[in-house]
């Protein structure tokens, strides 16, 4: 009996163990890898700011850029073949390239696949492996070399195929407002300088207006609907273009978000979606920090993943909204899986439990029947 109950105990720890590892596996098996670190020196959040720029860069040329980190002592051939391996099974990519750098052996190659092979030469694959050492050295981290690839292989493509990269607007226009408005002074000009150019370089690059605007608290609600007009925002006929407007009082007591989005942020950003912004935003920003640097840098970065993904074909709506930081992962898969499934899992072992006090009754009934047999024997 102990042994059947113990394989019974198995099966069901299994079986919940299996459901709760699934959601998180098909999570991170829905996103395409662009950078894998094999060798753990990449922290989650600046991996996924990784994967976020060189996917951002394979969409805009129609060219998969990748790199690969490892740390098998491979040497020679062996790299190269192992690396060859990698680049066709475990990172399925199309037309394109990936920077495989062995941390333990110290030794790196460049694979290419398909038209990418007619670009990136021999002279461009020790270029983009500079640009990876120097990033490395400068910064003293894997994330500032991976950076520094994906940069410069940004900067080569724009240069080889014009008319794909190299025309795209990252300043404002001429009488165009700055991306990032301040009308009460809560950032300093240094931080001022660094999110607008965050904000150029995201607008440049997906060729989509991303604006933040801080203006004083009014109890007007009524959203602004020539902002896009009064301020020339927006690329293109359609002015595509997502603005954040953040009205504060000077005490820094009330405050609001509105979110707008025209042309082709009416497809990147859902009702549920720019829902998610707001709170994502909101839940960053501490008015008594008076963090308003790092939710508004945030915030850009999370418009750059939703347009990434809209341009994918897959815009973030409900069902698919991105999890955030990996505790809400686990929240999301303790609440969605783990609970019903608990309850589940509960219901049977009462069961088995009422079958096993009832198998037990009928036991014990046979032993005193045979021990007072014995007995009149």
């Amino acid at each position: 009996m102990k042994t059947k109950q113990v394989v019974f105990q198995i099966a069901v720890l299994t079986a919940l163990l299996a459901a709760l590892i699934a959601p998180y596996t098909a999570l991170a098996a829905a996103e395409k890898r662009y950078v894998v670190d094999d060798i753990g020196a990449i922290s989650e959040r600046e991996l996924a700011a990784l994967n976020d720029r060189a996917r951002s860069i394979s969409l805009k040329y129609n060219l998969d850029v990748a790199l690969f980190l490892m740390d098998n002592d491979y040497t020679g051939p062996e790299l190269a073949e192992y690396a060859e391996k990698s680049f066709r099974e475990f990172l399925p990519f199309g037309p394109g390239f990936m920077l495989v750098y062995d941390d333990k052996a110290e030794l790196w190659t460049v694979l290419t696949a398909e038209t990418a092979t007619e670009i990136i030469t021999q002279d461009v694959k020790v270029e983009l492996w500079d640009a990876f050492r120097d990033g490395f050295n400068a910064e003293k981290t894997y994330y500032g070399g991976v950076m520094g690839y994906l940069n410069a292989a940004d900067e080569y493509l724009a240069s080889r195929l014009p008319g794909v990269g190299s025309d795209l607007q990252s300043a404002p226009a001429e009488g165009r407002m700055p991306r990032f408005i301040d009308d009460l002074g809560l950032l300093t000009p240094a931080r001022a300088e660094e999110l607008t150019a965050k904000l150029d370089e995201i607008s440049g690059r997906h060729q989509f207006d991303v604006v933040v605007a801080v203006v004083p608290y009014s109890d007007d609600e009524t959203p602004d609907a020539d902002i896009y007009k009064q301020n020339r925002y927006g690329f293109g006929s359609d002015l595509d273009s997502a603005v954040l407007l953040f009205s504060i009082d000077q005490y820094r007591i009330r405050s609001r978000f509105r979110f707008f989005a025209n042309g082709f942020g009416s497809k990147a950003f859902t009702p549920a979606g720019q829902e998610y912004l707001l709170e994502q935003f909101k839940s960053r920003l501490d008015l008594g920090r008076r963090n308003y640097f790092e939710a508004f840098m945030a915030y850009a970065g999370d418009v750059d993943d939703f347009l990434t993904k809209a341009k994918m074909g897959k815009p973030y709506d409900t069902g698919n909204i991105p999890l955030g930081e990996p505790v809400d992962i686990l929240n999301y898969i303790a609440v969605n899986s783990l609970g019903p499934l608990l309850v589940v899992a509960l219901i049977v072992m009462e069961i088995w439990k009422s079958r096993s006090k009832a198998a037990r009754r009928g036991n014990h009934r046979g032993e005193y029947a045979q021990s007072k047999r014995g007995r009149t024997q």
